[in-house]
């Protein structure tokens, strides 16, 4: 997905989509070499062990509530 960095602030910089959505991100999460107007490509990447640890984390938890 395609971005353009509509501004940067003092902490975050905030993205743009083709059809107007924005998407703030922390300024750490970037380089020092991005400026405003910068088009970005985003691409998101499945992370299947997290996945599957917040999940076990979460049955668990139920567990714990519903047991007697």
């Amino acid at each position: 997905m395609k971005m353009t960095i509509d501004r940067i602030e003092k902490n975050k910089i905030v993205l743009k989509s083709e059809d107007g959505q924005e998407l703030i991100c922390p300024k750490k999460d970037f380089s020092d070499n991005y400026k405003e107007g910068d088009v970005v490509n985003l691409e998101l990447i499945s992370d299947a062990e997290s996945t599957f640890k917040k999940k076990q984390l979460v049955q668990n938890l139920l567990r714990q509530i519903l047991s007697p």
